[in-house]
């Protein structure tokens, strides 16, 4: 859907803009990446782990039926027609593992589940390349502080250092504020260039932390 919207849209490129541009054009690494991307990942991981749960209940309930049975499917081998030979094959097949290496030959290890904003930076850092141009739809929801400012850093290092160019729609302090930003403020009509504490947003976050000024002090003292 995202492409199909993307191929009906058109854009200017700035003249001012056209020499910092390769001779070709736009970078060839340009991406969209929305919040909604990564929670489809996260989703997935989760839903594909769970399906796996409910196939361990099912082959330990094999497992046990199967190795119930053995004296009795003995009996009843045909070696004419070698009926029940393969149940007893299946037998033997899991007698030689333990219920764990049966586990994974079968359905494979469960995949490992990090935290929605742990998984939102593993996926952002593993996206973002050299010499690319990445459209970020609020890539910090579901993020803690703590990954915010490491997604910030990691975007002021690739705009500085990895010739990495990045659209950002954002509300995050954090990414508001990295050095050399320009910010367009959608709230203003027309449309402005903002520095990110003249935002309303910014400032009700400032007068709120203000109001509270006393005690963060307190807190940070003691800490």
């Amino acid at each position: 859907m995202t492409d199909r919207y993307v191929a009906m849209c058109k854009y200017r490129i700035n003249p001012e803009c056209e020499e910092y541009l390769p001779p070709e054009g736009l970078p060839s690494i340009s991406k969209m990446i929305s919040s909604d991307d990564i929670f489809k990942i996260i989703l997935g991981t989760r839903d594909l782990n769970k399906r796996k749960l409910i196939k361990k209940e099912l082959l330990w309930d094999d497992i046990c039926a199967v190795k119930s049975s053995k004296v009795q499917r003995l009996r009843e081998i045909n070696l004419q027609t070698e009926e029940g030979l393969d149940e007893l094959n299946r037998y033997s097949a899991y007698k030689k593992k333990s219920f764990v290496h049966n586990l994974v030959e079968e359905l494979g290890t469960l995949h490992q589940e990090y935290s929605n904003g742990e998984t939102g930076m593993n996926i952002l850092a593993k996206e973002i390349e050299e010499d690319g141009l990445y459209l970020l739809d609020e890539p910090e929801n579901s993020m803690s502080c703590a990954y915010q400012q490491s997604l910030a850093r990691l975007i002021q290092l690739s705009a500085s250092s990895c010739n990495t160019q990045f659209i950002i729609a954002t509300h995050a302090p954090f990414l508001l504020a990295i050095p050399g930003a320009k910010i367009y403020n959608l709230d203003a009509n027309p449309v402005s260039i903002s520095y990110w504490y003249e935002l309303e947003n910014m400032q009700k976050y400032y007068q709120l932390f203000d109001s509270y000024s006393t005690q963060f002090k307190r807190a940070m003292s003691i800490r």
